[in-house]
């Protein structure tokens, strides 16, 4: 993390549904802070122990090495809420015996009596992620025995179900929190926090179209200052958090950020992209399974129903509202149209077809382009 030194009747209505959530909270146990501050501002500073209790450290093991790869929060007492690629290598999916979570800890080069280290027991990767895009960035670790909570180590409360827009927060500022490269370039030993406001998803698109052009969907959240103040490389994973009521709420999941060009290091003056995590909260409660990960506003679950292999409720919609006035042709008008590429033996294109994504898992395009296709492997 890069740092530096009638009307009347909605606003009664969200101050209500405020108020209820923070009550639900505080009985619940979750998002509330056992350890008092007189001074809590944030801004890229050191964060005192007990601060931000619900922050875990993924760490991934290599023989002897260790390394601090991403941030998690705590969301039940077996439960890190994290970034599905915080569980992956370049080799694919971590083994579980490489893996650690350490809660509690603010500083990585010491180990005291208030911090703790679990091993993962399984992991629970939501089906809609793959290496090749950034969508449902999201998963579940699930440790192998109950996390001892105190002052230093306690879980977030998941955002109330409803509002579920990603406009109900622009404007707001959460914080973020990690242990990620500073402005030296090098991971900080320390855990800093920082605020980010939240920013509507066109204005983010509007700013790097390169960038967020093919990426952005509703299932993301997007926040930044563009100050130099924000996540970077190591600090995915890791919570937007959210205060109402003097209880704190998860609502982001840190996923990813423009690079700088020609580097491999997120850039400061670009916006951040989160993982809504009020749009996965059925998603969380079935993975979940034991029905232990309930918001304070959680309504119940619906029930399941039946899917054929295309599911017509969620097709045909585009991932981000287009200004409609704007008449230029863009990837977000038909994101559900791609091409197939061939290459042959030499890795030069043989083939271009027109396709069309119809599931996670299917495209659907013409029987003479893959015809012609196989005719050639025959030849």
């Amino acid at each position: 993390m890069k740092v530096s030194c009638g009307l009347g009747a909605l606003v009664a209505l969200a101050v209500l549904g405020s108020t209820i959530a923070s009550v639900n909270g505080l009985r619940r146990g979750c998002g509330v802070r056992k350890v008092h501050y007189n001074n809590l501002i944030l801004g890229g500073q050191k964060a005192p122990a007990g601060k931000w209790p619900w922050h875990a450290i993924i760490v991934h093991r290599a023989g002897d090495t260790v390394q601090a790869v991403c941030g998690g929060s705590i969301i039940d007492k077996y439960t890190i809420l994290t970034a599905a690629h915080c569980l992956y290598t370049t080799h694919g999916v971590i083994a579980r015996n490489r893996l650690q979570v350490y809660v509690g800890r603010t500083q990585l080069s010491v180990i005291d009596d208030r911090s703790r280290s679990y091993s993962a027991e399984r992991f629970i990767v939501h089906t809609g992620y793959s290496q090749l895009h950034v969508r449902d960035d999201i998963a579940l670790i699930k440790v192998t025995k109950e996390i001892e909570m105190s002052a230093f180590i306690q879980p977030v409360c998941l955002w109330p179900s409803e509002p579920i827009s990603g406009t109900d927060i622009v404007g707001r500022r959460g914080a973020v929190v990690g242990f990620g490269l500073t402005d030296v370039d090098k991971p900080s030993d320390v855990m800093l926090d920082a605020e980010v406001p939240v920013v509507d998803l066109w204005s983010c698109l509007e700013s790097n179209r390169a960038a967020f052009g093919k990426h952005l969907a509703r299932t993301m959240l997007c926040a930044g200052g563009r100050d130099g103040v924000g996540p970077c490389n190591g600090d995915s994973g890791g919570g937007l958090f959210l205060e109402i009521g003097g209880v704190w709420y998860v609502r982001g999941i840190v996923s990813f950020a423009p690079n700088l060009d020609g580097v491999l290091k997120c850039d400061f003056t670009q916006y951040t992209v989160f993982t809504d995590v009020a749009k996965y909260l059925d998603w969380i409660a079935e993975a979940d399974g034991n029905g232990t990960l309930v918001s304070p506003m959680r309504r119940k679950n619906k029930p399941a129903t039946e899917q054929g292999m295309v599911n017509s409720a969620g097709c045909g919609k585009e991932s981000v509202e287009l200004v409609r006035e704007r008449t230029d042709t863009n990837s977000f008008i038909f994101p559900w149209a791609t091409t197939i590429e061939f290459l042959g033996i030499d890795y030069r294109r043989q083939n271009e077809c027109l396709a069309y994504l119809i599931t996670e898992w299917h495209l659907l395009t013409s029987a003479t382009c893959v015809q012609e296709v196989q005719e050639n492997e025959q030849e």
